[in-house]
């Protein structure tokens, strides 16, 4: 039985049966149960993340799954849903995450190779792929794409995801927000990546054919977690957005 004292994840559960803004330790969250912490500890060890392009798990969710490899030694399972072509050579984005899986322990990554930027034109085979993988991983979290999110790729791997895993009994569908997004994103689960951010920047630094883009620099990458952790007192954090919980 793992110990649940582990700091750095926080949940506050709604009558409604989700969950809300996280600002403490979970730990700390006094209307969850001792058995309730412990199971959901228990239940975080296979791990899914989808994206649409290379890059866009790692810019929103690689502190917090180097976090949860290092503290519960999880499984992760990548989909990559095209090669990012559009911006420089698939093959060598392709490459770029290849790399990148092999620096993180990633167990498997599957890419899909639909054409970038053109997800939304093959919906149902997107659904149906995500399905597949998803029956052989059997996670117990799944990372994808905000609803919102102004980019129709990504917009297209959330709408896939949700369809793909409506008949399966997942622990949570997490959304991760992208530099793409609009809108204010509801964030009700932060987890502090503090101990983590080096190497964050370390994987993102693997990119190197998108180091030109404004959001793969040292400066927006670094601001954009710690303005998300000093909002709940960590010097560094990921916030997401819990879409659907069976816990």
């Amino acid at each position: 039985m793992r110990n649940e004292a582990h700091s750095g994840f926080g949940f506050d559960r709604r009558p409604c049966g989700g969950f809300g803004v996280v600002h403490r330790p979970l730990n700390q969250i006094a209307n969850l149960s001792r058995e309730e912490k412990i199971y959901i500890m228990n239940t975080i060890n296979k791990i899914l993340c989808i994206g649409a392009h290379p890059d866009d798990i790692e810019l929103a969710c690689v502190g917090s799954l180097l976090k949860l490899k290092a503290q519960y030694n999880c499984k992760i399972h990548y989909v990559v849903c095209t090669n990012g072509e559009l911006k420089k050579a698939g093959g060598t984005r392709k490459f770029e995450q290849k790399t990148v899986c092999e620096k993180l322990g990633v167990s498997s990554i599957k890419f899909l190779g639909f054409p970038d930027s053109h997800l939304h034109l093959y919906l149902n085979d997107l659904i149906r792929e995500i399905e597949i993988i998803s029956d052989k991983v059997n996670p117990n979290l799944v990372f994808t794409h905000t609803n919102l999110d102004h980019h129709q790729d990504h917009l297209a791997v959330f709408q896939s995801t949700v369809a793909a895993l409506r008949n399966m009994s997942v622990g949570a569908i997490i959304l991760y927000p992208s530099a793409n997004h609009r809108k204010s994103v509801e964030t009700n689960l932060v987890i502090d990546i503090s101990d983590f951010f080096t190497k964050k920047q370390e994987v993102l630094d693997l990119f190197k054919s998108q180091r030109n883009n404004w959001y793969l620099t040292p400066t927006f990458v670094s601001n954009f977690a710690s303005s998300m952790g000093i909002q709940f007192g960590f010097r560094y954090a990921e916030g997401f957005q819990i879409f659907s919980a069976t816990w």
